[in-house]
Protein backbone atom coordinates (compact mmCIF):
# COMPACT_ATOMS: atom_id res chain seq x y z
CA UNK A 1 0.00 0.00 0.00
CA UNK A 2 1.12 3.42 -0.31
CA UNK A 3 1.94 3.59 3.72
CA UNK A 4 4.71 1.26 2.57
CA UNK A 5 8.48 2.69 2.40
CA UNK A 6 10.28 2.04 -0.85
CA UNK A 7 12.65 0.08 -0.31
CA UNK A 8 13.68 -2.03 -3.26
CA UNK A 9 13.94 -0.89 -7.00
CA UNK A 10 11.05 -2.97 -7.85
CA UNK A 11 8.87 -0.57 -5.28
CA UNK A 12 10.40 3.10 -7.48
CA UNK A 13 9.58 1.44 -10.89
CA UNK A 14 6.00 0.28 -9.87
CA UNK A 15 5.23 3.72 -8.56
CA UNK A 16 7.06 6.11 -11.64
CA UNK A 17 4.68 9.05 -12.04
CA UNK A 18 3.53 9.20 -8.04
CA UNK A 19 4.59 11.93 -6.05
CA UNK A 20 7.26 10.78 -3.05
CA UNK A 21 8.36 12.68 0.35
CA UNK A 22 12.29 11.11 1.08
CA UNK A 23 14.97 11.55 3.49
CA UNK A 24 18.69 11.56 2.46
CA UNK A 25 21.01 9.62 4.32
CA UNK A 26 23.37 12.99 4.42
CA UNK A 27 20.58 16.05 4.46
CA UNK A 28 17.57 16.85 4.76
CA UNK A 29 13.94 16.12 2.69
CA UNK A 30 13.08 16.16 -0.68
CA UNK A 31 9.32 15.55 -1.99
CA UNK A 32 9.10 14.88 -6.03
CA UNK A 33 7.58 13.21 -8.42
CA UNK A 34 9.05 9.72 -10.20
CA UNK A 35 10.09 10.09 -13.28
CA UNK A 36 12.28 7.02 -13.99
CA UNK A 37 13.80 4.04 -12.02
CA UNK A 38 16.49 1.45 -12.35
CA UNK A 39 18.47 -0.81 -10.45
CA UNK A 40 20.76 1.90 -9.27
CA UNK A 41 18.85 4.81 -8.50
CA UNK A 42 15.72 7.01 -9.47
CA UNK A 43 15.31 10.32 -11.04
CA UNK A 44 13.06 12.61 -9.41
CA UNK A 45 11.42 16.05 -11.01
CA UNK A 46 11.96 18.50 -7.95
CA UNK A 47 10.80 21.98 -9.06
CA UNK A 48 10.71 21.43 -12.49
CA UNK A 49 14.34 20.25 -12.24
CA UNK A 50 15.26 16.32 -12.71
CA UNK A 51 18.03 15.29 -10.22
CA UNK A 52 19.25 11.52 -10.05
CA UNK A 53 19.64 10.10 -6.81
CA UNK A 54 21.31 6.61 -6.08
CA UNK A 55 19.41 4.71 -3.66
CA UNK A 56 22.31 4.27 -1.29
CA UNK A 57 21.90 8.31 -0.77
CA UNK A 58 18.37 8.02 -0.18
CA UNK A 59 16.99 6.97 3.28
CA UNK A 60 13.05 6.72 4.46
CA UNK A 61 10.97 7.08 1.39
CA UNK A 62 6.84 7.57 0.74
CA UNK A 63 4.40 7.85 -1.52
CA UNK A 64 2.79 10.38 -0.74
CA UNK A 65 -1.50 10.51 -1.52
CA UNK A 66 -2.81 13.01 -3.92
CA UNK A 67 -6.58 13.66 -4.25
CA UNK A 68 -6.32 15.45 -7.04
CA UNK A 69 -2.79 15.96 -9.53
CA UNK A 70 -2.23 19.31 -10.71
CA UNK A 71 -1.28 17.90 -14.22
CA UNK A 72 -4.72 16.21 -14.48
CA UNK A 73 -7.03 19.21 -13.60
CA UNK A 74 -9.24 19.50 -16.31
CA UNK A 75 -9.49 23.41 -17.67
Amino acid sequence: GVSRPLTMPRHWRRNVGRLVRLGLRDSGDLVGRIETADDTGVVLEIDCTARRLAYDAIGAARIQVEFRRTDEVEV
